[in-house]
């Protein structure tokens, strides 16, 4: 029998409500995880050697926090994709310049047909 990502985190109070609320529940998991490798094998996040890709969404203006460090792969502002380490998950939410973190959005393969509905566009 498979664990659900629920029951693979040790304890997810160990992340505070306002850190949870930057991080949301996916990476609010991973940092509490048992098993990190197979929880985020669970989400579908993007997870190797303890570090974590993540788009770090910055305040107005922000700029990024120089702690904790973060490899940055692309940004468009106020949005940075980067990974970074899973421990420093609640540092980075929690700093003064940080709206929000979460995982990349994954596409989404489109249907044309149900794309452009009856009579497909002609």
């Amino acid at each position: 029998m498979t664990a659900t990502p629920t029951e693979m985190v040790s304890d997810v109070a160990t992340v505070s409500d306002d850190v949870r609320e930057r991080l949301g529940d996916r990476l609010s998991g991973l940092v509490a995880a048992d098993d990190r490798s197979t929880f985020a094998d669970a989400e579908e996040l993007a997870y190797a050697e303890g570090r974590v890709r993540v788009v770090v969404e910055l305040a107005a203006g922000a700029n990024l926090p120089s702690s904790p460090p973060l490899d940055v792969e692309a940004r468009h502002d106020p949005f940075v994709q980067a990974f970074v380490a899973v421990d420093d998950l609640p540092a980075l939410a929690r700093a003064e310049s940080v709206r929000a973190v979460r995982p990349p959005q994954s596409p989404v393969a489109a249907d044309l047909a149900t794309a452009l509905g009856p009579g497909g566009g002609t």
